[in-house]
């Protein structure tokens, strides 16, 4: 088993990495996104895969409202 100090500045680092990463795949969905909105599609098929977004608008009824 590793030291326990190796394993929470492992930790630590795959952190950091991970949130990087998110922040980067936030950043070219919403390239991909402004894409499909500037071309009016909602699907993008390419040699890479295929990419859906659709804007959903919820109306919700309240059940525990009262009148």
């Amino acid at each position: 088993m590793k030291n326990i100090e190796t394993t929470m500045k492992e930790l630590a680092e795959l952190t950091a990495m991970m949130d990087e990463l998110k922040v980067e795949i936030e950043a070219l969905q919403d390239d991909v996104k402004a894409y499909m909105t500037e071309n009016k599609v909602d699907e993008v098929l390419t040699d890479s895969g295929k990419a859906t977004w659709r804007e959903v608008i919820s109306n919700r009824f309240d059940s525990t409202a009262r009148s």
